[in-house]
Formats: C-alpha cells, sequence, structure tokens
C-alpha cells in the first residue's frame, strides 16, 4: 500500500474499538504530503476515531498508523487539531491572541512560554483566517460565534514552524477565509 515519497497520512488494515466493540475495521487509506482529504460519512462511520487515531489519542488494536513517516504524536512535525465546536465561557479573561498561540505548546516544550518567533508565527496564522491586528487584543469569549470559529482554527495551524503562505498545493489566504467563514456559520 505504502509508495514513495512517505505520505503524510497513512492507516494501513487498522482496526480500533472502544470497550472491545470495533469502530474501525481493517480500514486502508493514505494521504500523500501536500495534498488536501476529507472524511466524510454518517455519523458512528468512524471520522472522529480516524481523527483520534491520526492524533495519538487512541491506538489502533490492529494494522498500522503513521503521520509524515512515525506512530502518532511521535514526529517532529505536529498536527493542528481544530474542535467542531469552540466553547469559551463568557467573561472568561482571555485574548483571541493568547487562545491562538495555545496551538504552540506542544512545540514549546514544559515550562516554556512562547516568544517573538512564536507570536509572529500565530499573528500570521491569524491573518489567514481573517482576524487580524484589530482583533486580537479582543477577549475570546466576548467575540461572535463565527470570530471564535476563526481563532480556534488559527490555534490548529499555529503549530506551524513556518509563517502560512498560499501555495500551489492548498488554498491560499482568500480560500481559507472563505472556508472558515463558511464552516462557522459567518463572516
Amino acid at each position: 500500500m505504502t509508495s514513495s515519497p512517505t505520505p503524510a497520512i497513512l492507516l494501513e488494515h487498522v482496526t480500533a474499538s472502544y470497550d472491545g466493540r470495533p469502530a474501525l475495521e481493517d480500514v486502508s487509506f493514505q494521504v500523500p504530503e501536500g495534498h488536501f482529504a476529507a472524511l466524510i460519512g454518517p455519523n458512528g462511520a468512524g471520522k472522529s476515531t480516524i481523527l483520534r487515531l491520526l492524533l495519538g489519542l487512541l491506538r489502533a488494536s490492529a494494522g498500522r498508523v503513521e503521520v509524515f513517516g512515525r506512530a502518532p504524536g511521535r514526529g517532529e512535525r505536529p498536527i493542528g487539531y481544530v474542535p467542531q465546536r469552540v466553547v469559551i465561557p463568557r467573561g472568561f479573561p482571555i485574548t483571541v491572541l493568547e487562545v491562538a498561540l495555545m496551538g504552540r505548546t506542544g512545540l514549546l516544550g514544559p515550562g516554556r512560554r512562547p516568544g517573538s518567533r512564536d507570536r509572529e508565527l500565530v499573528r500570521a496564522s491569524l491573518d489567514l483566517v481573517g482576524l487580524g491586528a484589530s482583533r486580537i487584543s479582543r477577549e475570546a469569549s466576548s467575540s461572535e460565534y463565527s470570530s471564535r470559529g476563526r481563532c480556534a482554527a488559527s490555534r490548529g495551524s499555529s503549530c506551524w514552524t513556518s509563517p502560512p503562505r498560499a501555495s500551489t498545493a492548498g488554498p491560499g489566504p482568500a480560500s481559507t477565509r472563505s472556508y472558515a467563514s463558511s464552516s462557522t456559520g459567518g463572516a
């Protein structure tokens, strides 16, 4: 199933279970580096289970799972994850910039605080989703729902090690803003 070069995502004959009940059985697919893929299916089809496997939050009971050629969570290239719903309690004192900076936590190491390079990458990520300089100091809990979704998207992408940019392999800033807007139900 594997081919050269190493795929970004590889699942080979994967089975995963919850409390002994299979959620996935003998699933195989790969996504080449630089490509996009979508997990589409009805409730209970295993989409969230696949994401949990890729993030290293769940172990396969059979088969092989790799992210950039390594076991999930063991690579040098982290995966950004954006939850379907973002809940920030009203009045919670955290800014849009601080929420987005949380995406850098796994790269910093224990007890380390974000530096100027981290802030630069996060600001680029916020710009990419349409939350530029005018919004980064706002309280994330007071932002309209669409901004909270975009804030979470920037948190997921802030694990990048270089500033985001438009490329031929994927969407540029305009289409990313369009996606962020349509996926969160707002502008």
